[in-house]
């Protein structure tokens, strides 16, 4: 078992399967580092950090139907881990945030 911020996790008490997915996937991008944004360094709650595609290709991602945990432990490659403010800043920046008019 990997730390977060000092306190083991795993065991029984978690809230959901996702939960579990999510950190085990956390814990193999961060090769045995600390779990953080790798922007910022943010590392309080493990459940505001998101995982990111460098190349900005998510979309594509998920219009093929590989965009979920196992996938991104199958190939860590292209994905990065970023608080969600890092994700929103560096989507801005690069333009590929939109907003939708209503």
């Amino acid at each position: 078992m990997r730390r977060f911020d000092g306190k083991l996790y795993g065991g029984p008490k978690w809230r959901s399967p996702r939960d579990f997915a999510k950190l085990r996937t956390l814990a193999l991008l961060s090769r045995g580092h600390i779990i953080k944004c790798t922007r910022c360094g943010y590392r309080k709650n493990w459940r505001a950090l998101v995982f990111d595609h460098k190349d900005g290709d998510g979309a594509e991602a998920r219009r093929k139907g590989n965009h979920n945990f196992a996938a991104f432990r199958r190939d860590p490659r292209g994905i990065q881990i970023l608080c969600a403010n890092c994700n929103l800043i560096k989507a801005v920046e690069l333009g590929e945030f939109t907003r939708r008019r209503v």
